[in-house]
C-alpha cells in the first residue's frame, strides 16, 4: 500500500489544483482511512494557514449507511476556511460537482464528558441553520442518491468535506424539539426538497452524541468552540448557479449563499 502519508499528499494536491484523480486501487482498513484523513487534513491546514475548528457528521440516515455497507455514522473535520458566514457569494467552478444539503450547524459551548448525555449535549451547545455542500477530490464520486465510492475512500476524503454555509443566529438546543424541526431547501426561490430531523439519527443531537463518544475513544472529545455540521434533514440535491436557501422550523430561520458560475 502507498503510504498514508502519500496518499493524503495525493488528496491534498487534488484540493489545491482543483483536479479531481481516481481513487485509490490500494486496500486499506477504516483505521487507515481515518490515519489518511488525519494527514490530510494536517497538510491542508499547513498549506492554508487555517486551523481545524471543527467536525462533520456523515452517514446519519440508514440509506446513507447501507449504501456504503457501514453500521453508524463517519465524521470528517473542518478548518476555518471550510465555513463561510451565511449571503456568501461562491464560484462553483473551484469546487468539486459538490451537492447541496439542510443541516444544523452545532456549537460547543463548554467541554463536553467523555460520556455526555443528550441532555448535557443540549446544555452545552447552541445551533443554526446550516448548509453543507458536500464533494470529492475523487472522480465519479457521485452515484445518483449516495457517493459511488467504499467507506474507506469517503473516510479518507474527510467524509467528502467541501465547505459549510452557517447562519449567525444560534438557537439555544434546550428550546429546539430536534426530531420534529423541518426544513425546506430552496434554489432561486424554487422549493427542491424537504426534510426533517428526525432523518439525522432519529435526533440530530445523537450524531452530536456518536461523534463525542467516538473522538473520547481516540482521546479526544468534544470540547468548547468546536464547531459540527450534524447530518442532513435532506437527500442531496447536486448543486448549480444561482441563489441557495435553507429554512428551518423552530425559530432557527435560514442560511442562504449564491453559487456562481
Amino acid at each position: 500500500m502507498t503510504s498514508i502519508l502519500g496518499l493524503a499528499n495525493e488528496l491534498d494536491r487534488a484540493a489545491a489544483s482543483f483536479t479531481s484523480f481516481e481513487a485509490f486501487t490500494e486496500e486499506f482498513s477504516v483505521d487507515e482511512a481515518y490515519a489518511v484523513q488525519d494527514e490530510y487534513l494536517a497538510i491542508r491546514s499547513k498549506r492554508t494557514g487555517s486551523p481545524k475548528i471543527g467536525y462533520k457528521v456523515a452517514l446519519t440516515s440508514p440509506g446513507a449507511q447501507n449504501a456504503l455497507k457501514s453500521t453508524q455514522p463517519a465524521y470528517g473535520q473542518l478548518l476555518k476556511s471550510d465555513v463561510e458566514a451565511s449571503g456568501v457569494k461562491i464560484s462553483i467552478s473551484k469546487h468539486f460537482a459538490p451537492l447541496l444539503e439542510t443541516e444544523l450547524i452545532f456549537k460547543i459551548t463548554d467541554d463536553l464528558s467523555h460520556d455526555a448525555s443528550l441532555d448535557e449535549i443540549a446544555s452545552k451547545s447552541v445551533v443554526a441553520a446550516g448548509i453543507e455542500c458536500p464533494e470529492s477530490r475523487f472522480l465519479r464520486w457521485f452515484g445518483g442518491a449516495f457517493p459511488a465510492l467504499t467507506l474507506r475512500h469517503v473516510i479518507a476524503d474527510n467524509c467528502l468535506a467541501g465547505f459549510v454555509v452557517t447562519s449567525d443566529h444560534w438557537v439555544d438546543s434546550t428550546t429546539l424539539d430536534f426530531p420534529n424541526l423541518t426544513c425546506e431547501l430552496f434554489v432561486n426561490s424554487t422549493l427542491v426538497v424537504v426534510g426533517s430531523g428526525a432523518e439525522v439519527l432519529g435526533n440530530p443531537m445523537k450524531a452530536i452524541k456518536w461523534l463525542n463518544e467516538t473522538l473520547v475513544k481516540k482521546g479526544a472529545g468534544l470540547k468548547f468552540g468546536d464547531v459540527i455540521s450534524s447530518g442532513t434533514f435532506t437527500g442531496p440535491v447536486i448543486g448549480s448557479a444561482g441563489k441557495v436557501t435553507a429554512q428551518f422550523s423552530g425559530g432557527i430561520g435560514n442560511a442562504f449563499f449564491t453559487f456562481e458560475q
